[in-house]
């Protein structure tokens, strides 16, 4: 039997409802659309041993792989026709999308003020998501209480 702190117990006996720390890529985390995309196809082969840079340029319509293989690695810049097929095939959210392509432009920028306009724009889109996320933590991460049971007696776990 080991002593814990109230504070070690609760860490241990705790359950979040709606908790939001799950394994997914936060877009949001990103300012080079490559990057995400090459990270969000290395999770579709995790979650599916069967999912490859081939099947998913065919789920986007592209007749091969290798337009899709060049963007990946930053040799091609990605067309705007294929922001919305990126955001269906990854489940985006609207803003999400919004998102993808002003990483896009970014990507796109010919001089250092647009450049610096796109860069802007993505700490905006940032900024209200994690305002938005801390309104919902607040929310939605309210602790419930767990009875923990012990050979003496019960004891609640309170804030």
């Amino acid at each position: 039997y080991t002593k814990m702190s109230c504070k070690e117990l609760f860490a241990l006996f705790v359950e979040y409802p709606n908790d939001k720390r799950r394994r997914t890529m936060d877009i949001y985390t990103y300012t080079r659309p490559e990057l995400y995309l090459k990270d969000m196809l290395a999770a579709k082969k995790e979650k599916n041993p069967q999912f490859s840079l081939r099947a998913w340029a065919r789920l986007l319509g592209m007749k091969t792989h290798t337009p899709l293989q060049l963007m990946l690695a930053s040799k091609r810049p990605i067309p705007k026709k294929y922001i919305p097929l990126f955001g269906k095939s990854l489940n985006l959210s609207d803003e999400e999308v919004i998102y993808l392509e002003i990483m896009i432009d970014h990507q796109r920028a010919r001089n250092e003020e647009q450049k610096k306009k796109c860069f802007d724009r993505m700490q905006n889109a940032r900024n209200t998501k994690l305002s938005q996320n801390e309104e919902a933590s607040e929310e939605e991460n309210t602790p419930n209480l767990v009875l923990i049971k012990t050979e003496e007696s019960s004891a609640n776990i309170y804030n």
